[in-house]
Formats: C-alpha cells, structure tokens, sequence
C-alpha cells in the first residue's frame, strides 16, 4: 500500500523530493495492520510539522536579526 501510495504521480507531483525520500526511508513495519500503519504516518506527520513550526520559528528569529543589523547599519 505504501509503494503504490508513494509512486503515484500526483503525490511525487505534490512532495519535494526530499519530502518523499524521507517517507520512503521510513515506512511502517512490513507486516503492520492498517491500525498501526495509520498509526505510523500520524506519528511521521505530528513529527514533520513540530519540525517545520521550529523551523519557521527560526527563521522569523533570524529574519528579525537581519532587519535589526540593517536598521544598525
């Protein structure tokens, strides 16, 4: 299900290649039910998105510093 899932062009046409390379190498279990594999991708997705709001949250800290560096030159 994950193979085909991941192969289907209007999901690589969405992903960033470095999204879907990510989901590739981290599949659920082999033999995981649908619970579990359900499971599995909620616990990829909360991941992904803590990562990505610690990463906006860096980036408004950053962009803050440029404009006060600016403001100082």
């Amino acid at each position: 299900m994950n193979d085909a899932f991941l192969s289907d062009p209007r999901i690589v046409a969405a992903l960033e290649p470095d999204v879907l390379t990510f989901l590739r190498q981290n599949p659920p279990p082999a033999d995981a039910d649908a619970d579990t594999q359900i499971g599995h991708w909620m616990g990829v997705t909360a991941t992904v998105l803590t990562k990505v709001t610690e990463l906006s949250q860096e980036l408004a800290q950053s962009r803050q510093r440029v404009r006060e560096l600016e403001a100082d030159a």
